[in-house]
């Protein structure tokens, strides 16, 4: 059982219980849809964080995915694509609307399933007012390596996520944690 692994499942259940590995199921639906050649190629050439959101939502098929910077007051939003967030919550929310200021704090991915009923998320406002069902989330650091903030992927539906969903993330933070270094 590799140590990563263990940490995901302590986090993701908020106890140890031991490592299962999952199928991973294709990504595609249908057969219509063609399938993604190589994620790593099509993360690492985005240049800009808008890009990179909007390559990490197409391999991921989520409803939603966000760059943000995790403050002592706030979340601000440096990215999005695919989810409309209301007029007020655009820019920035509170940290009661906040997922990502627990991977920030953990400082490693975190994966929920069903962000309803959640224990790391009661009386958090991202369900309520937001329609955050599920999250995938991986932190972003800043030039002296401190996580700083978060590239995450949204869901409106519960959503097992994979352990290639979760590799998947894990590279975007890193081209993220590059993007922001350099800027």
């Amino acid at each position: 059982m590799s140590a990563p692994c263990r940490r995901w499942f302590t986090l993701r259940y908020l106890r140890s219980v031991p490592c299962r590995r999952f199928r991973v199921r294709s990504a595609t639906r249908s057969k219509e849809r063609a399938p993604v050649i190589n994620v790593a190629d099509r993360i690492e050439t985005a240049p800009t964080l808008e890009r990179l959101v909007k390559a990490t939502n197409d391999v991921l098929g989520a409803v939603g995915v966000l760059v943000t910077r995790v403050t002592n007051t706030r979340q601000i939003v440096l990215a999005n694509s695919g989810i409309a967030l209301p007029a007020t919550l655009a820019s920035w929310q509170p940290l009661s609307h906040s997922i990502c200021q627990h991977a920030v704090a953990m400082d490693f991915p975190l994966a929920i399933d069903d962000t309803i009923t959640h224990p790391l998320l009661q009386g958090n406002s991202a369900f309520s007012d937001l329609r955050v069902a599920a999250y995938l989330g991986a932190p972003v650091h800043d030039r002296r390596g401190k996580a700083t903030g978060a590239i995450c992927a949204l869901e409106v539906r519960q959503r097992r996520w994979t352990q290639e969903n979760i590799d998947t993330i894990r590279q975007a933070a890193a081209v993220a944690d590059r993007l922001i270094q350099r800027a």
